[in-house]
């Protein structure tokens, strides 16, 4: 009988720990699209467009383009913003190269006085959809990694989640961070 239980226990445990893995895989994947989001949010109030959080980019083959894009495009400076793709996958800015150019869009948004909103990003963790609200805090950092900001409803100093330093730009003056508590009560709810 106590074998029993302390297999069905284990199981139970088991279960709890897939789950807790499940929720930080989709917690780091809904940060780094709240992240992006904000940071369109902030674009569009820089731009005085209307704020839009499902933008839209729109790339072109330059074997698509009229001769007269061709002409625009290489007629802009060359001497300024480039940037060194493998080095900064080395430094850890970003991966893919999508995320190394959101990474500079982040750094014109700080240079033009459009820091990123905390609140917003919070805001955008409880509209998110696709994840479960479980109690976190937002974390900025400054380049010697000393706080400058938080935001969140996390009340534990020992959280079940505490996300790795990402950084909030190439420059490597702020880094966020998220710690979030996945609560055992929350998982045993879902089963019963």
């Amino acid at each position: 009988m106590a074998a029993t239980v302390c297999l069905q226990i284990s199981y139970i445990f088991s279960l709890y720990n897939q789950d807790v893995v499940e929720d930080i895989i989709n917690i780091s994947e809904v940060t780094k699209r709240i992240i992006e989001d904000e940071k369109w949010i902030r674009s569009d109030l820089r731009s005085g467009r209307p704020i839009q959080t499902k933008p839209v980019l729109k790339v072109k083959l330059l074997s698509d383009m009229t001769p007269q894009e061709l002409d625009s495009i290489r007629k802009l400076p060359t001497n300024k913003d480039t940037f060194n793709l493998p080095a900064a996958r080395k430094m850890g800015i970003g991966t893919t190269t999508g995320e190394i150019v959101s990474q500079l869009a982040q750094d014109y948004l700080l240079a033009a006085g459009f820091p990123l909103n905390m609140h917003t990003l919070d805001s955008l963790w409880h509209l998110s959809d696709s994840i479960i609200h479980h109690p976190h805090q937002f974390l900025l950092y400054d380049k010697d990694t000393v706080m400058i900001s938080s935001v969140g409803d996390l009340e534990s100093h020992t959280p079940d989640y505490v996300s790795k330093f990402m950084p909030i730009g190439t420059k490597g003056l702020q880094y966020l961070q998220i710690k979030v508590d996945i609560p055992m009560s929350h998982f045993l709810r879902h089963q019963l």
